[in-house]
C-alpha cells in the first residue's frame, strides 16, 4: 500500500470527517464519487477497516482537492 512520503502513516478516523467537512461533501457526495456504498465511507469514518485500494484513492481525491491529513494525526489542512 502506497501513501506518499508518509508512507506509514493513515488517516485517522476524525481526520477522514475533517476532509470530508473541509470540502463541505456529504458521506453520500463521497461514495458517490469513489463509486462506493455510503455505508463504506460511513466505515472509514468511524474508524472501520476498508480495502486498502479505497483507502489510496480517498486519499489521492481529497489531497487533489487541497486536502493535507498531518502525519501526527491531529487534523487536515486546506
Amino acid at each position: 500500500m502506497s501513501h506518499g512520503p508518509d508512507a506509514l502513516t493513515l488517516p485517522t478516523a476524525s481526520q477522514w470527517r475533517a476532509a470530508r467537512a473541509a470540502l463541505d461533501l456529504t458521506v453520500r457526495e463521497v461514495a458517490d464519487a469513489m463509486d462506493v456504498s455510503t455505508p463504506t465511507i460511513v466505515k472509514l469514518e468511524a474508524g472501520g477497516e476498508v480495502r486498502a485500494s479505497l483507502v489510496d484513492r480517498l486519499r489521492a481525491e481529497f489531497e487533489a482537492r487541497g486536502v493535507s491529513f498531518a502525519p501526527d494525526g491531529r487534523g487536515v489542512s486546506w
